[in-house]
């Protein structure tokens, strides 16, 4: 049953039956639009946006991310700029899912091969600085550091380092 819904998605509370027979509701939020995360490459280096959240009072580093439309399929990071224009090539790499228990919502993961290392400029008002290439090393130290804290990030760097061999930054593999 619908309990809630805006611009952004809706709020269920289902009736469901646990494995063990047991009746019981179950809460599911749906989004309006497929999120998409990009994953910028650049000569075996990523680059990672990073970012003040609010919830961990703190900055993290996460790729850029967004949300798509059948009639404008690429990303649409919280800059503004769109991946396509700097693009050499791109790669679907998977899906990836913020909280399977809550958010029926995938994300798409997309490699995007860029031509250059650029560097964006936020707007002003924005909690996002502009983003870091890192080199394998430096993206593993990251995580060990804690700089890299968000689940879809760390989902889709899981997703990028599983894909071929040819794909993987050298370095990072174990």
């Amino acid at each position: 049953m619908r309990v809630f819904g805006n611009r952004f998605g809706e709020l269920f509370n289902d009736a469901v039956v646990s494995a063990a027979g047991v009746a019981g509701t179950y809460l599911r939020w749906r989004w309006r639009s497929a999120g998409v995360i990009v994953l910028p490459v650049h000569a075996g280096d990523i680059a990672l946006v990073p970012a003040y959240r609010y919830l961990i009072g703190d900055v993290s580093l996460s790729f850029p991310a967004g949300r798509s439309t059948p009639a404008k399929p690429c990303a649409r990071p919280p800059s503004g700029s769109c991946a396509k224009r700097l693009a050499a090539s791109t790669q679907m790499l998977g899906e990836v899912y913020a909280e399977t228990g809550l958010i029926e919502s995938s994300c798409a993961v997309v490699r995007v091969d860029v031509r250059a290392a650029v560097m964006a400029r936020p707007e002003a008002m924005e909690s996002v600085a502009a983003p870091r290439w890192l080199s394998s090393g430096d993206t593993r130290q990251a995580i060990v550091s804690g700089e890299i804290r968000c689940g879809l990030t760390l989902a889709a760097l899981a997703l990028y380092l599983a894909s071929p061999v040819g794909h993987q930054p050298a370095g990072l593999e174990r």
